[in-house]
């Protein structure tokens, strides 16, 4: 398709049938639309956190991209995950999906808006062709120890997916840490999982420790899990306004190359907030008929929001902190330790 050429996807069927049928199709989603500063000075406004290597081996939107490799066969993994991002980082996210050879569609936001309307437009491309899927949906800036526990755990998740559940992943912690949010715990579900029932933002360091002594909240990953039609149908009901600003925007995209850009005017209506506020808080009451289930994840997991965040979690990872750092395309730049 030709820069500046309407996208010729039709949408209209997702004005929205939710499909119940088996879906095993897998759709990774990554969200790399932050900017990631408290990692000043090495991430800054025109160079993201994601983008930078601070765990030794790949960058972390490349690290990121790289954990669905290898993911259970009676799961069919796309081969095309979607990835989203700012107008200002376009070309260094196309630079690092070129490193590690994906061909993923990128979508760019052409405002912050957060990670709803972000999950919308991912939700909408993968049905625009009339198939529907699981998006498994992660953040482009987080650490994980073990992918084949992690693979487990999104398996597991995508298990109620499939069933029109939306899942997110929880962590147990293992300290009192003021820098992550928390789920609260419901009742158990099949004795695999377990309801929501409250999301928390950063609590102060009296709340933190409670909540790790009273073993009911757990750090919130971050990773959803969830059908592409469940998606749409719940935010239509919940959010509205979202949803159509979300649609309109996709309706009037265009496509350059892997570049998929839905229209600004539009998407600029979408009212900002997080997956989280905008959907899961609402899920199992009198506004959503869909119920919200946290699926277990042990696989080392750090959402590294600062740098004591990164610090805690190469050691704790037994990864030996390196003298210097290079962000992708970059000079070295000596973190003084």
């Amino acid at each position: 398709m030709k820069k500046n050429e309407k996208s010729t996807k039709s949408v209209a069927h997702v004005e929205i049938i939710e499909s119940t049928t088996p879906c095993r199709r897998i759709v990774p989603v990554v969200l790399a639309g932050g900017t990631g500063t408290p990692l000043w000075p090495m991430a800054h406004k025109n160079f993201p956190k994601q983008s930078l290597n601070v765990m030794g081996t790949d960058t972390l939107l490349n690290a990121t991209l790289k954990r669905m490799k290898g993911f259970p066969v009676e799961w069919q993994v796309s081969d095309t995950p979607i990835v989203t991002c700012g107008e200002e980082h376009r070309f260094v996210t196309a630079e690092q999906l070129r490193d590690t050879g994906v061909e993923a569609c990128i979508v760019i936001e052409p405002v912050g808006r957060d990670t709803a309307p972000a999950l919308t437009l991912a939700a909408l491309l993968a049905c625009a062709d009339g198939e529907d899927g699981i998006l498994v949906t992660m953040p482009a800036d987080h650490s994980i120890a073990d992918t084949e526990s992690l693979q487990r755990a999104i398996s597991h998740a995508a298990s109620y997916a499939e069933d029109g559940f939306i899942a997110t992943l929880g962590v147990q912690p293992t300290r009192p840490d003021t820098g992550f949010g928390y789920i609260k715990l419901g009742d158990t579900v099949d004795g695999r999982a377990y309801q929501i029932a409250h999301f928390i933002e950063k609590p102060d360091g009296e709340l933190a420790e409670q909540y790790v002594s009273l073993g009911t909240h757990w750090w919130n990953s971050g990773i959803f899990v969830v059908r592409a039609t469940v998606w749409l149908t719940v935010l239509k009901r919940l959010q509205p306004e979202m949803y159509e600003a979300c649609l309109a925007a996709f309706r009037q995209s265009t496509k350059d190359g892997s570049y998929f850009r839905p229209d600004a005017e539009q998407f600029a209506r979408a009212p900002s907030d997080s997956i989280d506020y905008a959907v899961m808080e609402l899920l199992g009451t009198v506004y959503s008929q869909h119920q919200g289930v946290v699926v277990p994840l042990e696989a080392g997991w750090s959402d590294l929001g600062s740098w004591d965040a990164v610090w805690s979690s190469r050691t704790s990872s037994a990864r030996r902190w390196p003298r210097s750092v290079r962000p992708a395309s970059s000079g070295e730049i000596v973190t003084g330790v």
